[in-house]
């Protein structure tokens, strides 16, 4: 609860409360209790996004990255939802997330990170490992397919992952 309402006070360029989002939680779209807040239903959550304008929902990205500094896994998503073209700092970061998720077994948002990726991003480095990006992984094929494919990829941008674990298979 308190992300949203750093991020929102971000926003509003003033300190915000809890209280502002009483008529919300009594108009029932969203849940609202101390820790958390959710809207009822997701074409709520949906309606909202797309009422909002571009540079609304830009700003909405930004003041969110910046509430989540201490969390990058989810900083990032909103970080790459600011720009519109490749960003070296960026990129790593959505490899840095795709091996964590990896790591703990969430697939799906590491192959999610892979195709947030730009896939024409070249760095600056001199590091063969480090300037060839990641293919992403079709989402039709089997969830095991899509494992061994994620974990090449990431092993490519340096990290072998899926080898990494005891009692892991190829």
């Amino acid at each position: 609860m308190s992300e949203v309402l750093h991020a929102g006070s971000f926003i509003a360029g003033n300190a915000l409360d809890l209280d502002l989002l009483v008529p919300a939680a009594e108009a029932a779209i969203v849940e609202l209790d101390l820790q958390t807040l959710r809207f009822r239903h997701p074409l709520i959550r949906s309606a909202v996004r797309q009422s909002a304008s571009a540079p609304q929902r830009r700003r909405v990205h930004e003041a969110l990255a910046e509430t989540l500094e201490a969390e990058p896994d989810r900083r990032v998503w909103h970080r790459a939802a600011l720009i519109t073209e490749a960003h070296e700092d960026v990129t790593l970061e959505l490899e840095e997330a795709g091996r964590r998720a990896l790591r703990r077994g969430a697939l799906h948002v590491a192959i999610t990170a892979l195709r947030r990726q730009p896939s024409s991003v070249t760095l600056r480095t001199k590091d063969a490992d480090s300037s060839r990006r990641a293919s992403p992984p079709s989402s039709s094929v089997s969830p095991n397919s899509q494992r061994r494919c994620c974990a090449r990829s990431m092993s490519r941008t340096g990290q072998s992952s899926a080898r990494s674990r005891p009692g892991s298979r190829r």
